[in-house]
C-alpha cells in the first residue's frame, strides 16, 4: 500500500521538478552574463603576475621635485687644466628639468676598492727532479690561492746518456718577458760538472711546442770551451746580461750583449781574495748597479757575503757581515732588489735567538741597499723574489713548495705541493 502511494506522489512531482531545473539553468546563464558585464564595467587592475614589464609606469611626483645637481665648469678659453669646478643647484621648477652632462678636466673618482693588477704576470720555476723550466700564470699568487695544475713546461730536458742538465739555481727573464736565460751543465757519468754555458730560450716558441724546447732549440749565449759561464741576469733597461765567467778558477763579473758578440769584465774575484768565488748577480731596477755574492776563506772558514757594485765596476761595497760561528759556514745568498730600488731581499743561515740551529736552516731577510736596517722575516726559505709591484714576496720553502706572503708581513699562503722547486722568478 505504501509503495503505491509513494509512486503516485513521485509521478505527481515530476512536472514540477522539471520546471524547477529549467528555471535554475536559466538563472545560471543570466548570472554568468551579469558577472561578465560587471567585469567589463569595473576599472582595470591586473594582478602583478599578469602585468607585462613594458606596461609598468611610474607617475610623476606630486610634491616639489628635489633640485638636480649639475656640474658647470668655470674654465675660460685660456684657462689651464688646473681650473676649479663649481657645483651649483638647478632652481626648483614645476616641471622636470633635463640633467645636463658637461665634461670636466678629470674623470670621476673610482670606487675605493683596489683591483687585482692585470695581468698579474708570469711565474717561472725549475723543478729539481726533472731539471726542466716551467711557467704558470701569477694570478694564483695575486689571489693567494693554490696554483695546482696551472703550470706549463717550457723545456724538454730528459736526462740522457750524456748526463747533462739544466742548472737548478739560475733563471732570469728579459724585460719584455719573452727571453729566458738559464745555465746548462755538461756532466760526467758521476754527475760531476765538466762544463757550464748560458743558454737563452724563446718563450713564445717553447710554448708552441707540445713538450717545450730541447736544449738544441735554444740559443747558446756562451760557447768558450776554456771558460765556464753561469748566473746570467737580464738587465732591466737594455739587452745586456750580467753573468759570472770562470777561467781555470779565476772568476769575474761581466756584462755581455744579448747576442753574445761582446762582453766587458767589470769586477774580478781576486780583487777581494785570491780564491773568491762570485755568484748570483742581480740588477738594480735602474740598471746602474749590481748586487752579487762572494765566497772566500779557507775550507771551514769560507763564508758568503753580499756586495754591490756600479755597472762600470766602481764603488764595490760589502753590505752583509754576519759573524762567523763555528762550525758552520756563514752564507748570505740570492740578493734581489725591490722594484722601487730601496730594499734588497736575501736568504741567510744566520740565526737569531730562538731560531732553529743547523747549517741548512735558511731564513728570509730584507735590508736597505747600503746594508743597514737588516730585518729578519721569521720565514724559512731557500729562494725568494719580489712581485713586480713589490707588494708580495714569493719564496721556495725547504720542501720545494711555493709560498706567497705580503711584503709587509702576515701569514704565508702555500701555492704548490710536491713540485720540488729550486728557483723561481716573477715577471710582469
Amino acid at each position: 500500500m505504501w509503495e503505491i502511494v509513494l509512486h503516485w506522489k513521485m509521478a505527481d512531482l515530476q512536472p514540477s521538478l522539471k520546471r524547477l531545473i529549467w528555471i535554475v539553468r536559466q538563472s545560471q546563464v543570466w548570472l554568468v552574463l551579469l558577472v561578465l558585464l560587471t567585469a567589463c564595467a569595473a576599472p582595470s587592475s591586473p594582478t602583478p603576475e599578469s602585468t607585462p614589464v613594458y606596461r609598468l609606469t611610474v607617475p610623476f611626483p606630486t610634491a616639489t621635485p628635489t633640485p638636480i645637481v649639475r656640474r658647470t665648469s668655470t674654465l675660460s678659453p685660456s684657462a689651464t687644466a688646473t681650473a676649479t669646478v663649481n657645483l651649483t643647484s638647478v632652481p626648483t621648477t614645476t616641471s622636470p628639468q633635463p640633467v645636463v652632462r658637461t665634461s670636466t678636466t678629470s674623470p670621476a673618482p673610482l670606487p675605493t676598492w683596489t683591483p687585482i693588477p692585470t695581468p698579474a704576470g708570469t711565474i717561472l720555476f725549475i723543478r729539481l727532479w726533472d731539471g726542466n723550466i716551467y711557467m704558470l700564470d701569477a694570478g694564483c699568487a695575486r689571489l693567494r690561492v693554490g696554483c695546482l695544475g696551472d703550470w706549463f713546461r717550457l723545456t724538454d730536458n730528459p736526462k740522457g746518456a750524456d748526463h747533462s742538465s739544466i742548472f737548478a739555481y739560475d733563471l732570469s727573464a728579459s724585460l719584455d718577458g719573452r727571453w729566458v736565460a738559464f745555465t746548462y751543465l755538461k756532466n760526467d757519468e758521476l754527475g760531476r760538472t765538466q762544463h757550464a754555458d748560458v743558454h737563452i730560450l724563446d718563450m713564445e716558441k717553447c710554448r708552441s711546442l707540445p713538450s717545450g724546447c730541447t736544449v738544441d732549440q735554444t740559443f747558446r749565449l756562451t760557447a768558450d770551451p776554456e771558460q765556464d759561464s753561469y748566473g746570467a741576469a737580464w738587465s732591466p733597461t737594455d739587452d745586456h746580461l750580467a753573468l759570472v765567467l770562470d777561467t781555470d778558477g779565476d772568476r769575474s763579473l761581466a756584462v755581455m750583449s744579448a747576442d753574445g758578440s761582446r762582453y766587458e769584465v767589470i769586477f774580478r774575484g781576486d780583487q777581494l781574495a785570491s780564491n773568491a768565488n762570485l755568484g748570483s748577480p742581480a740588477w738594480s731596477p735602474n740598471g746602474q748597479r749590481l748586487a752579487f755574492t762572494a765566497t772566500y776563506g779557507m775550507w771551514r772558514h769560507a763564508d758568503t757575503y753580499i756586495f754591490v757594485v756600479n755597472k762600470d765596476g766602481s764603488e764595490v761595497k760589502q753590505i752583509t757581515d754576519f759573524p762567523h760561528i763555528e762550525p758552520y759556514h756563514r752564507i748570505d745568498e740570492f740578493p734581489q732588489w725591490s722594484p722601487d730600488g730601496q730594499k734588497i731581499l736575501f736568504i741567510s743561515n744566520h740565526r737569531h735567538a730562538g731560531w732553529e740551529e743547523g747549517p741548512e736552516e735558511f731564513y728570509l731577510y730584507t735590508m736597505n741597499v747600503d746594508g743597514s736596517g737588516i730585518t729578519p722575516l721569521d720565514i724559512k726559505g731557500l729562494f725568494a723574489v719580489w712581485s713586480p709591484d713589490g707588494s708580495q714576496i714569493l719564496y721556495v720553502d725547504e720542501g720545494g713548495n711555493l709560498y706567497v706572503v705580503d711584503a709587509e708581513g702576515g701569514q704565508p699562503v702555500q701555492l704548490t705541493n710536491d713540485l720540488n722547486i729550486t728557483v723561481v722568478t716573477w715577471i710582469p
